[in-house]
């Protein structure tokens, strides 16, 4: 175990750490801070992987205007490799922003790194381990250490050394049981043409992948084997906050006001990727923001896109930052003798965008009425909107949680309201938002008092 310690914090840290003294003396000197009404955008250099999803807030931010909106000049740099060369760029200065995980911030801040995170881009786990179609596997539908065993002496791709990929990887074996050399890792990037082509020269027998490489995989020789983006893996990953834009933490005292301008963004376009009516104009921006995009056929992006459904959320919580901080320990990436920065260290709170962002849920009835109901969450504010057909006349509408069916929320003071908007306290609206599965859109009547029906929450 101590060799995947020592492996992945000399790879992660050093590449991390170094230059973030430079940095902070540049942007001191900037004199950037809020703009004045009709002032000159602020620019905002960010890292960006070639033709891959873990950048598509920002090319679709940048096509549909909302940077703009928000005025922002965005300017995407392309780094090749993977998130840890694009770290060392963030700490060498030639960038704003890198997406980088949030366990990897947890880690370089406990060792001195000084980085800050803006805001949130995935909140679900975003990898599917994808194999050559003629690598044995008996049954990919069996358990993941299954699955895993079956995998001695593949050679599995990743992005780079000290990347999520990889530290995915060692996660997985840790997991199964098996040492760290039972698979080979190939560091191969995250262009996923280059990866498809390394695939069909025998480089690699697989690659842990993100869309849209893992459609592109699929669709040309390839096999899910492990599809952590559908649920499949260890528990601990199915609430695993990937990737969030990172910057250096010195940087937000002058730039603080614009880093804020450029998550609203963020979180305008992920409400737009959210939206399948409009998964042409998904599509187009990808192709016109991102080099390496024009390639991959439209049908397959469509499905990356539907595949990474509910993944992105601009907002990082405190409960899934602790979820990363028991994960550190419990694998030893943090010994524990060592201190885990908290929450506010390593996410700024000012710059999300809580009360901007609008988090959509719908719930269908079933029970002696059918219907649907339209939840929406912003900052504290609840709104409902509800559609109920047959059955009793509804008397009264809420939000329970529990066996039990705990009235948590009531939709509505006095008589049935079908569409409103109320408040909630933080603490509620945070829990409703992380785990929407555990709530319940409640109706009750004259004749049924108790339950007239139920519908859970969903994204």
């Amino acid at each position: 175990m101590s060799k995947i310690v020592d492996r992945w914090r000399i790879v992660r840290l050093g590449l991390l750490i170094v230059g973030t003294a430079f940095l902070a003396a540049l942007i001191a000197g900037s004199g950037l801070g809020a703009r004045e009404k009709g002032a000159a955008p602020d620019v905002v250099k960010g890292a960006f992987f070639r033709g891959s999803f873990p950048n598509l807030p920002e090319a679709v931010a940048l096509d549909q205007g909302f940077f703009a909106k928000h005025n922002i000049s965005y300017q995407p740099i392309e780094i090749a490799g993977g998130g840890a060369q694009q770290g060392a760029a963030l700490a060498g200065g030639s960038i704003d922003f890198a997406p980088q995980e949030v366990r990897a911030m947890i880690v370089a801040d406990a060792h001195g790194g000084n980085f800050k995170m803006a805001c949130g881009a995935f909140r679900a786990p975003i990898y599917d381990l994808v194999m050559r179609n003629s690598w044995p596997i008996t049954n990919a539908k069996e358990p993941y250490q299954t699955v895993m065993k079956e995998l001695k002496g593949a050679k599995i791709g990743i992005s780079s050394l000290g990347s999520g990929t990889d530290f995915n990887i060692s996660l997985l074996l840790r997991k199964s049981g098996l040492p760290e050399d039972w698979v080979t890792r190939v560091a191969v990037g995250a262009d996923p043409l280059a990866v498809l082509a390394a695939m069909k020269a025998g480089q690699i027998d697989g690659y842990m992948a993100f869309e849209p490489a893992s459609q592109l995989l699929m669709a040309n020789g390839g096999k899910d084997v492990l599809a952590e983006s559908k649920g499949v893996g260890p528990p601990v990953l199915q609430r695993y906050v990937t990737n969030g834009y990172t910057s250096l933490a010195s940087n937000f005292e002058k730039r603080g006001d614009v880093y804020k301008r450029f998550c609203q963004g963020i979180a305008d376009a992920i409400t737009f990727i959210e939206n399948p009516a409009n998964a042409n104009a998904v599509v187009a921006a990808f192709r016109g923001q991102t080099n390496g995009g024009s390639a991959i056929p439209d049908d397959i992006v469509k499905k990356a896109i539907a595949n990474y459904h509910a993944t992105y959320h601009p907002i990082i919580t405190p409960a899934r930052y602790s979820l990363q901080v028991k994960m550190l320990y419990e694998f030893g990436f943090l010994k524990q003798s060592e201190k885990a920065p908290p929450f506010a260290t390593v996410v700024n709170q000012a710059t999300q965008p809580v009360g901007y962002f609008v988090q959509r849920f719908t719930s269908t009835f079933n029970g002696r009425a059918r219907g649907t109901a339209l939840i929406t969450l912003q900052g504290k504010k609840v709104c409902w909107n509800l559609a109920v057909k047959g059955g009793d006349k509804p008397t009264q509408a809420s939000i329970t949680t529990g066996k039990a069916r705990k009235v948590v929320l009531a939709l509505g003071k006095g008589a049935y309201q079908s569409k409103g908007c109320t408040t909630a306290s933080a603490r509620l609206v945070a829990s409703i938002d992380d785990t929407p599965g555990n709530f319940y859109v409640a109706l009750t009547s004259k004749k049924f008092p108790k339950s007239l029906a139920l519908g859970r929450l969903a994204v």
